[in-house]
């Protein structure tokens, strides 16, 4: 069972450093759930994982006894977003084959 110092500690011993909240990483800008990624991001929990496992949506994951939670900082989130808008937009130039254009597709 996970010390619960850690939620008032960040430098408690008994919590790998990989996983202690840090000084750097203030609680405001983070999403804890899939729910909340999807709401920030305005689409389904499963189009949100999906692009987690296909696309580098930036998600952490928290390694627990039974079950891993998961959460993601709301910059990383507007970063990979705008990359991938940046990188359709160039996709959709006219001047690139067929081939490499990519079109979204929504399960919505």
């Amino acid at each position: 069972m996970a010390c619960v110092c850690a939620i008032l500690t960040p430098s408690c011993p008994t919590i790998p450093r990989r996983n202690r909240p840090s000084a750097d990483e203030p609680l405001e800008g983070r999403l804890d759930s899939w729910k909340e990624i999807a709401a920030y991001l305005g689409r389904g929990i499963r189009t949100v994982q999906r692009w987690e496992r296909e696309e580098g949506l930036p998600v952490h994951r928290l390694a627990h006894e039974k079950r891993g939670s998961i959460y993601a900082r709301q910059e990383e989130l507007a970063a990979w977003w705008e990359s991938r808008r940046l990188t359709l937009a160039a996709d959709s130039d006219p001047r690139t084959p067929l081939t490499r254009r990519l079109h979204p597709v929504s399960n919505e």
